[in-house]
């Protein structure tokens, strides 16, 4: 019967104690045979049963526990077998372990070290594994972990162990490649002030590097002088990171100095240096130097790298000189250098910014040909495509590169995009979208946003609202700021139907707690109901971000409805929109285009109290509206008040008040306010001296008229379409028919010609007088005068009929020349409507009905009607009594009984 066989920890349990030899060959075998967690088992085993004599046991269980990736217990296990074996090599075991560690798992490699010190069980580390670890973690970018390594090495009370010059240097290298320099200078401080590191060379010039990425060069100069002190030896990789912090800061000069004086020293530049050079030359655009230093570095024996010629292509490139960068390129391919992405991109970029697209595309193939895979290539040759006018030709090439998956950055995509706008219109855009429905979902669905977005800064709503319905077709988010910018674009083109769709689903989407939400809302409601718009900003009082936009207010100007926009103002006090005198001067300049000068008043007054003080642009407005409502006395007493309010009158501001004088016959005093123009130093404009000819013309002093032309030319000014036909009209009035038509011919020989007007005026003219076929020769020229047509168009844009255009010339073919004033004079009527004044316009209706403002504004029906009326004429009735002109008084009053009977009817 055959001797039963006990296992080793059958042994154990029955108290039989094994040989020594016989437990290490056990484990050995456990580790040979990839057993280690039962190494580790039966390691805790022995320990249990005091087995701690075996001096290789440590050894085999270090490598069992790093095979295992299990080390939980070791330090137990370790720190027992250490307390009865004092004789074994304590910092050898935990230098192996550590090691070991520290190549798969840093991590617990560095808290074992903790632990190690920590216990203080005389399993010191050694030194080698501090500086192991250190550059373990500065290999990673780990410089946190590298920290807490160097505060453990060097301040820890059982170690104390000092740096070298190895590690400082890959520690300082380390701090600057992970974008830390100034943590590299700090750390190189710090040993120095402990006195832990004496410097050499490398340290020096990895220090170097760190001063020259802080822009601190002047610094390395002192560390120079104190490295010569300490008698070190400089050499080439030195002086050349000395000269990359200056040519980095654009110091090209200091740099070719610091080459000069390492050339000096006998220290010969190598590749590295010669390269950096040359590409600070070729950055500086100095090529030629660029291609000295070249020759020179061949001449020296050194052969240029494929970065030295690609700076020398670059350099050719930026000087137009393609040519000479072309044969750099092909001397390149001629030495067998492997032509890389960036010396392709520069060679198709050079190409293509001097619009030489052949040579650029037979590059192109040379890169197709490599294996070479890179989008900067194509993206170089389609940039250059969009910015020459050649977005067809960059969307066939963008298409192949679309088939073969290269993707682009979103910039690429919208420059593309808005050459095909530019050049294609929006159905160029639109077919470019669908060409790049393959692309990633998110990134085509950036596209399609920013596209939307563009398109509706352009005011191409509709092509915006297309592709908004693929997009949501497909199942994309659409994003508020996208809702916004359709909102935005069909508000403005009044599409109310549709806006009304769009945004009951962009508030079902993001909700009113989003702001530009309702923003959106409000601005609808501003525009389609004012009641509507007040009800819901009520509603809102206690949303901060909820204001009325000013871009509502700007609609309601341009609709005519500045009253509805000053309503808004006044019922809105908290949730004011207008923040700026700008907003504040545009509604001011519609409420007196629509003759509310009370109503003009009454909101600057309104809005002081929120800081917003008048400009000058406004008070131009306010002027300009009493002028034309013909109340001169206020007009001229807010211009006086302008001293008191620190306001200096502009060019604008005489002009409106001398056309206003003009227009009504007081050209006495129009002069004067020129003289007074001229005193203030400003110059008079060709506006100006336009209204005084006009007012000369048309009150009968045409010799006057003249000399102001003639005036006003000496002075370098010309004279515009308006201006000519003044002149032509004075001419005209006066019965000087001749005169005007040797007038228009001397104007035609310097390539000037009049407005539709001035041509109405001679061909009325010379029709009047008999002289038709002259009148036939003119009204030729007026039809094939680009600014008459414009004007003509516009009247057949606004009226149903067939072109007026084509049925003047039809009129002027046959010689029908009075048919043809007649249909001119309607045209005349429309394009440049006589209107009355502001006192026979008084029962003109605002823009929501009856005028009815505040107490500061005119109150048709009120009690207070009689005095009203009597306030508004008075000024002009008392100015015209201070003039002596008491037949226009007369008139006036008259005018202002009739008001009064006709005020007292509308009671009854």
């Amino acid at each position: 019967m055959p001797p039963t066989r006990v296992s080793i920890q059958s042994l154990l349990k029955i108290g039989v104690p094994p040989a020594l030899p016989a437990l290490r060959q056990h484990l050995l075998f456990l580790c040979l045979t990839r057993r280690y967690k039962a190494a580790v088992y039966f390691f805790a085993q022995m320990v249990a049963n005091h087995f701690y004599h075996c001096s290789l046991t440590p050894s085999i269980v270090t490598r069992a526990l790093l095979e295992c990736d299990d080390f939980h217990d070791l330090a137990h296990l370790l720190d027992a077998q250490m307390t009865h074996t004092p004789n074994l090599p304590a910092t050898r075991i935990c230098d192996s372990l550590i090691k070991g560690l520290s190549d798969k798992d840093s991590e617990r490699a560095l808290s074992l070290l903790k632990l190690c010190l920590h216990n203080n069980s005389g399993m010191m580390p050694s030194s080698s594994i501090f500086s192991e670890l250190l550059l373990c973690f500065c290999s990673r970018g780990d410089m946190s972990r590298a920290v807490e390594v160097l505060e453990l090495m060097m301040t820890h009370e059982n170690v104390g162990y000092s740096l070298d010059n190895f590690v400082s240097s890959f520690i300082i290298a380390s701090f600057c490649h992970t974008g830390k320099p100034e943590l590299a200078v700090g750390f190189f401080q710090k040993t120095q002030s402990h006195g832990s590191l004496r410097p050499n060379l490398v340290t020096y010039t990895a220090l170097v590097n760190a001063y020259c990425l802080l822009g601190r060069v002047d610094d390395v100069g002192n560390l120079f002088s104190k490295m010569e002190s300490e008698g070190i030896a400089f050499d080439v990789v030195f002086y050349t990171s000395w000269m990359a912090g200056y040519l980095k800061q654009g110091f090209l000069h200091v740099a070719i100095s610091k080459y000069r004086q390492m050339v000096e020293g006998g220290i010969e530049p190598d590749e590295v240096c010669y390269t950096m050079l040359i590409d600070g030359f070729s950055k500086g655009g100095n090529v030629e130097k660029a291609v000295g230093l070249l020759h020179r570095m061949k001449k020296d024996g050194l052969e240029p790298n494929l970065l030295t010629y690609t700076s020398i292509i670059s350099a050719f490139c930026k000087k137009g000189k393609f040519e000479e960068a072309l044969f750099t390129y092909k001397i390149v391919k001629a030495l067998g250098l492997a032509v890389d992405e960036v010396a392709f991109s520069t060679l198709i970029n050079g190409a293509c910014k001097l619009g030489k697209f052949d040579e650029a595309y037979v590059i192109l193939n040379d890169f197709r040909k490599s294996s070479l895979s890179s989008v900067e290539c194509y993206q170089c040759i389609i940039l250059g495509l969009c910015r020459n006018g050649m977005a067809s030709v960059a969307i066939d090439l963008f298409i192949e590169i679309n088939e073969k998956g290269l993707v682009f950055d979103i910039g690429t995509y919208m420059i593309l995009v808005k050459a095909a706008l530019r050049e294609q219109g929006a159905a160029g855009v639109f077919n470019l979208v669908h060409m790049i429905e393959n692309l990633p979902s998110e990134l085509f669905g950036l596209i399609c946003k920013e596209t939307i977005i563009l398109l509706c800064k352009r005011g191409i709503i509709d092509t915006a609202f297309d592709l908004y319905i693929m997009m949501a077709s497909k199942g994309f988010v659409t994003s508020s700021r996208v809702y916004y910018s359709i909102l935005k674009g069909l508000l403005t083109e009044g599409k109310q139907r549709v806006t009304h769709l769009l945004l009951n689903k962009f508030i079902k989407e993001h909700g009113l707690t989003n702001v530009l939400v309702t923003q959106t809302v409000v601005r609808f409601l501003c525009i389609k109901n004012i009641e509507y718009a007040l009800r819901f900003l009520q509603s809102m009082k206690d949303e901060t971000g909820v204001t009325f936009p000013t871009t509502a207010l700007t609609k309601l100007h341009q609709e005519g409805r500045a009253l509805d926009a000053y309503n808004l103002v006044k019922g809105v006090e908290n949730k004011l929109a207008i923040r700026n005198v700008v907003d504040f001067s545009i509604l001011v300049n519609g409420l007196c285009k629509e003759g509310l000068i009370y109503i003009a008043l009454d909101l600057c007054c309104f809005l002081k109290k929120y800081g917003i003080v008048p400009s000058i642009v406004t008070y131009n407005s306010i002027i300009h509206g009493l002028c034309h409502q013909g109340c001169f006395v206020e007009a001229f007493r807010l211009f006086d008040s302008f001293e008191r309010l620190n306001l200096v009158p502009t060019v604008v501001t005489y002009s409106i008040l001398i056309d206003a004088l003009c227009k009504e016959g007081r050209l006495v005093k129009a002069e004067w306010l020129l003289g007074r123009m001229v005193v203030d130093g400003l110059m008079a404009n060709t506006r100006t001296f336009n209204s005084l000819i006009d007012g000369y013309c048309k009150f009968g002093n045409f010799e006057k008229a003249l000399e102001l032309l003639y005036n006003f030319q000496s002075k370098g000014l010309k004279p515009d379409q308006f201006t000519i036909s003044a002149v032509i009209n004075g001419f005209i009035l006066k019965g000087d028919v001749q005169g005007a038509l040797d007038f228009f011919f001397e104007i035609k020989r310097k390539g000037d010609s009049p407005d539709f007007l001035g041509f109405l005026y001679l061909i009325r003219g010379l029709s009047t007088k008999g002289r038709m076929e002259e009148a036939r020769g003119i009204l030729k020229e007026m039809l094939q005068t680009k600014s008459v047509l414009v004007s003509i168009n516009r009247v057949d844009a606004e009226i149903d009929t067939e072109s007026i255009g084509s049925f003047l010339v039809d009129l002027c073919d046959r010689g029908s020349i009075k048919e043809a004033v007649t249909i001119l004079d309607e045209v005349g009527r429309m394009l440049f409507p006589v209107g009355g004044t502001y006192k026979q316009k008084m029962f003109r209706k605002g823009a929501t009905g009856n005028l009815n403002v505040t107490s500061s504004g005119p109150n048709i029906v009120g009690k207070h009607s009689h005095s009203h009326y009597f306030n508004h004429f008075y000024p002009e009735i008392a100015s015209y009594c201070l003039e002596g002109e008491l037949q226009n008084a007369n008139s006036l009053v008259k005018q202002m009984l009739q008001q009064f009977s006709m005020v007292d009817g509308f009671r009854m």
